[in-house]
C-alpha cells in the first residue's frame, strides 16, 4: 500500500487517495502523486484568493451530470494522475473509482481558473508604436488615461499601491493586470450562472407540469404518490451500494485482521449471510406490520369500544379486506414514520438472528455492529416501498452474467460465490444496481 501525505492546509480527496494507495501501475505513481499535490495547492490558493470563483466551481460541480470517465479521458491526455485513476476505474468500476474521477475533474477546473488568475491577461503586441515594444519605455502605471499623460521614468521606484495624480488614479502594473483578470473571470462567471439559472428554471417548469398531471391522476383514483418521500428506489440503491464500499469493507477487514475467519472467502460468506437473513427478516416484518395496522383499524371502525385485549383475542383470518385507498394511506404513513420503526427492527434482528445464532457470537465487533445497523435500515426501506424492492443472488457454478453482476477482484466465466446482491425495482422488475460475485 502506497503512502500519501497531504500538504499542510490542503483539503484531501478521499476517492483519489484511496486509488493512489493501491496503484495498478507503479511506474506512474510518483508523477501522479506529484501532480495530485500540485492540484491540492492550487485548490487551496484559489479558495483564498478568489472565494467567489471557487464557490462557483463547487456549485457547478454539484450540478454536473454523472461523469463518463471514457469521455473525460479525451480532455486529459497528458495527466499521469488521470491515467492512474482511469486505469483503476476500467478494471474495477466501483463507486470509489468513479468518485476519484469526479474529484479529479473538479481539481482540474480549479487548475484552469488558477492559471488564468495568476498569469493575468497577456500583453498585446502593437505595431509601429515604439513605446509599447521597448521594456525601458513601458509605463509602470496603467489607467484609462495613461496614454495621455507622461509616463513614469524607469529609474523611479514603482510603489505597490495606487496613486492619484491630477484627479486620476494610477495602478501599479501587477495590480492592474490582476484587476483585469478578475473582471474577465467575473464576467464569465455571471454568464455561466445565468445559463444555469435558465436551465434550472426550465427543469422546475417541467417538474411542476409533471406534478400537476400526477396530482390529477391521484384525484381520479390513480396510483398513490408520496410527494414528501425522499427515499426513492434510486436513492435507496445508492445507499445500499455505499454500505458495500464502506461498512462492508471495514467489517471484512475486521474479520480477517482479528483472524476470526481463516480466509477472506469465509468472511465474505458470513457477511453475505447477514444480508440474506436481514432481507428475509425485513420483508416478513413489513408484511406483519401492515397486517397489524390494517387489522387494528378495521376492528376499530367496526367496534370503537374494543380494547387492546379484545384485539389480541381476535384471529387475523377473521379480518376483512380494507379499501385500497385506506391501504395506500397506511403505506404512506409507514414510510413517513420509518425512522422509529427501524430502531425496533434493528434490535429485533440482532436479538433473533445475531445473538441467538452461535456462529455470530464470537465474531461480534464494532465494525460488524455498524454494518448490521446500516444494512437493516436500508433493507427495511426496500421492504416498505410499494411494491417492495427485491435483491438477487447468483448460485454457485452459474454462468457469470455481466449484465447483472460485476467481478470482485478477478475475472472469470463461472460464479464461485456471491459477494453482494443485485438490486431490482420490484419482483421481476428492472435492474437498478448491479451486484458483485467472485468468478473463477
Amino acid at each position: 500500500m502506497a503512502s500519501i501525505r497531504i500538504p499542510n492546509g490542503c483539503r484531501s480527496r478521499p476517492g483519489i487517495e484511496q486509488v493512489l494507495r493501491y496503484p495498478l501501475d507503479t511506474r506512474m505513481f510518483e508523477n501522479a502523486v506529484k501532480e495530485y499535490y500540485d492540484l491540492l495547492r492550487m485548490d487551496k490558493e484559489l479558495s483564498v484568493r478568489d472565494s467567489n470563483m471557487y464557490k462557483y466551481l463547487v456549485d457547478r460541480q454539484g450540478l454536473r451530470r454523472e461523469i463518463d470517465p471514457i469521455q473525460d479521458s479525451e480532455g486529459y491526455p497528458d495527466s499521469k494522475l488521470y491515467n492512474v485513476l482511469n486505469e483503476s476505474y476500467m478494471k474495477y468500476r466501483m463507486q470509489i473509482q468513479h468518485r476519484a474521477i469526479y474529484e479529479f475533474s473538479f481539481l482540474n477546473a480549479v487548475k484552469e481558473h488558477y492559471i488564468k488568475l495568476t498569469k493575468g491577461p497577456q500583453p498585446t503586441r502593437v505595431q509601429n508604436v515604439t513605446d509599447s515594444l521597448s521594456p525601458r519605455s513601458r509605463p509602470e502605471y496603467f489607467s484609462p488615461r495613461s496614454r495621455d499623460l507622461e509616463r513614469t521614468p524607469s529609474t523611479r521606484e514603482v510603489p505597490n499601491t495606487p496613486i492619484r495624480i491630477n484627479g486620476v488614479i494610477y495602478y501599479p502594473q501587477p495590480m492592474y493586470q490582476e484587476s483585469n483578470s478578475r473582471i474577465s473571470l467575473q464576467n464569465d462567471l455571471v454568464s455561466k450562472l445565468q445559463t444555469e439559472v435558465n436551465d434550472c428554471n426550465q427543469v422546475i417548469d417541467d417538474l411542476r407540469n409533471r406534478l400537476s398531471k400526477t396530482a390529477s391522476r391521484e384525484l381520479d383514483g390513480g396510483p398513490s404518490v408520496l410527494y414528501t418521500d425522499n427515499y426513492t428506489p434510486t436513492r435507496i440503491s445508492e445507499e445500499f451500494n455505499s454500505i458495500f464500499i464502506i461498512e462492508w469493507s471495514k467489517a471484512l477487514k475486521s474479520l480477517t485482521a482479528n483472524k476470526l475467519e481463516s480466509n477472506e472467502e469465509e468472511g465474505i460468506l458470513l457477511l453475505m449471510n447477514i444480508v440474506q437473513n436481514g432481507y428475509e427478516f425485513c420483508r416478513q416484518y413489513a408484511v406483519d406490520q401492515l397486517q397489524k395496522l390494517s387489522f387494528s383499524i378495521e376492528k376499530g371502525l367496526e367496534d370503537p369500544f374494543l380494547t387492546i385485549l379484545d384485539l389480541r383475542s381476535v384471529k387475523y383470518d377473521q379480518r376483512k379486506r380494507i379499501p385500497d385507498s385506506l391501504m395506500r394511506e397506511l403505506k404512506r404513513i409507514r414510510k413517513a414514520e420509518h425512522a422509529q420503526t427501524i430502531v425496533h427492527a434493528t434490535q429485533k434482528f440482532k436479538d433473533g438472528d445475531i445473538l441467538r445464532n452461535p456462529k455470530y457470537n464470537y465474531r461480534h465487533s464494532q465494525e460488524i455492529e455498524a454494518f448490521v445497523n446500516s444494512i437493516v435500515e436500508v433493507l427495511w426501506l426496500m421492504s416498505i416501498q410499494d411494491p417492495p424492492m427485491t435483491l438477487g443472488w447468483p448460485q454457485p457454478n452459474d454462468v457469470f452474467n455481466e449484465a447483472i453482476y460485476m467481478p470482485y477482484k478477478k475475472q472469470g466465466s463461472i460464479v464461485k460465490h456471491a459477494v453482494w446482491p443485485a438490486v431490482y425495482l420490484h419482483e421481476k422488475g428492472p435492474l437498478i444496481k448491479k451486484g458483485y460475485v467472485q468468478p473463477v
